[in-house]
Parts: C-alpha cells; sequence; structure tokens
C-alpha cells in the first residue's frame, strides 16, 4: 500500500483539537472561581469535583496528543523513506 503525504496529514494530530479539549476541561474551574468568591458553599463541592475531572482530563488529552504526534513523525520517516 502506497502512503502519501496527503494520507499522512489526515492523521496528524492537531492542536486545534488539543485547545478545545483544553477550553472544555477548564471551562469549571471559572465556576470554581466564582462559586469561592460569592461563597456558595451548596454548588462548591460538585465544582471542585468537576474542576478535578477536568484537570484529569486536560492531562489525559495532552499525554494522548503527544503520543499521536510521536507516532505520526514515526509512520511519516518510515513511509517516506520507503518512497525514496
Amino acid at each position: 500500500m502506497r502512503v502519501t503525504e496527503k494520507r499522512l496529514k489526515k492523521i496528524r494530530p492537531k492542536i486545534s483539537v488539543l485547545i478545545c479539549n483544553a477550553l472544555v476541561c477548564l471551562s469549571p474551574l471559572g465556576n470554581l472561581i466564582i462559586d469561592l468568591i460569592e461563597k456558595d458553599t451548596k454548588k462548591l463541592g460538585i465544582t471542585i469535583t468537576l474542576s478535578i475531572l477536568g484537570l484529569l482530563f486536560l492531562i489525559y488529552y495532552w499525554y494522548d496528543y503527544k503520543k499521536q504526534k510521536e507516532l505520526y513523525e514515526k509512520l511519516k520517516d518510515h513511509f517516506l523513506k520507503e518512497e525514496i
């Protein structure tokens, strides 16, 4: 099977996806700051939990992005060397 650069670009990890995931994961932190300022203790526990989960997902997405990028570089090097 012949792999072209066009096909390799389709599987390339995109930084825009990482940024979108980061914004979604960090959105509970804004609510946490608002709850701390308003001293709303009823929602504080839920907001802290969501903030921690958001940070964990952000770490996961960053790690996944790095692994995909490494894999993409290996595939790119391997297939482009074969063509030459």
